[in-house]
């Protein structure tokens, strides 16, 4: 096994600590090593991946308006927030 130096911003550290924290991941290099393998397969291959990930993660809802009515406003707030000087 190689070791890596690597210099990354401040909020970049901190998603890969909180990546560990969650429990989704032992240290960061695991993380980073994932990350990694992720970027190295095939657009298709990657695509099938999530599709895979999401069919096995719990039976399917139905989508109300109520849920796009919630969708939008996160949207609109995100544009807002954006538009501030």
């Amino acid at each position: 096994m190689k070791i890596l130096s690597i210099t990354i911003p401040e909020e970049l550290r901190a998603a890969a600590d909180q990546a560990v924290a969650s429990g989704r991941f032992a240290t960061v290099s695991e993380y980073i090593a994932t990350l990694i393998r992720q970027d190295q397969q095939p657009e298709d291959e990657r695509t099938q991946s999530l599709l895979l990930q999401r069919m096995q993660a719990g039976p399917a809802t139905d989508l109300t308006d109520a849920h796009f009515d919630r969708v939008r406003m996160r949207i609109d707030a995100e544009v807002a927030k954006r538009r501030l000087p």
